[in-house]
């Protein structure tokens, strides 16, 4: 089963991942995109959208 990424909400993640001056490595700033990205999809769930 593969599971199909909301391009709009990794957009938003990775802009916001982009704009911390603190993240100096490209993983990090991935990594933090995921889990940002991974965030907002569970706060769409808990909203009931």
């Amino acid at each position: 089963m593969k599971l199909e990424r909301n391009e709009y909400l990794w957009y938003k993640a990775s802009l916001a991942a982009l704009g911390n001056e603190y993240l100096t490595k490209n993983w990090e700033v991935k990594l933090y995109a995921t889990s940002l990205y991974n965030a907002m999809l569970w706060g769409r769930e808990t909203n009931g959208k």
